[in-house]
Parts: structure tokens; sequence; C-alpha cells
């Protein structure tokens, strides 16, 4: 959706992965589906100190997920 925003984009402290970070502009729920780059292999959620949250299910290539007004989310990419 064109109000969530990507506002980083970088390899993780740690060297695991890289990771993205988005953010929501929008007044209401949004439900954000991303394909993901060939290769990759896990996704999972983290804090914004990069600790692992909870992971991400991975099908077809994608990931979905639902996004509050106002909420930002950090998400790390790893490849198989």
């Amino acid at each position: 959706p064109k109000d969530i925003r990507l506002s980083a984009l970088k390899e993780a402290e740690d060297g695991r992965g890289i990771l993205l970070r988005l953010y929501s502009v929008a007044k209401e729920e949004r439900r954000v589906e991303l394909a993901l780059p060939e290769g990759v292999a896990q996704a999972e959620e983290t804090n914004l100190a990069e600790e692992f949250c909870r992971g991400l299910s991975v099908e077809e290539g994608r990931i979905s997920f639902c996004m509050k007004p106002s909420q930002i989310r950090t998400i790390r990419l790893l490849r198989q």
C-alpha cells in the first residue's frame, strides 16, 4: 500500500540477514504483502534493537502481515 513506507534497508548489525524497517502513515489498519527476493528462505519480525520477536511464514516467495496506524515494523530476511 502507498501509505506503508520503507524507512530503512540495511544489513543486520549481527550480520544475519537484511533488515527492512517499515512504518505506516495510514489512518486505519492495512494488510501488507511483500514479494521477497530470490533466495530468501526465512523472514522474522524483530524489535528496533534487532532482537527476534516472531517468525513470519514465507509462502510462494511472499510474506504478509497487518500494520496498524503509526506502527513501525522491522523485518529480517534470511537467505537459504
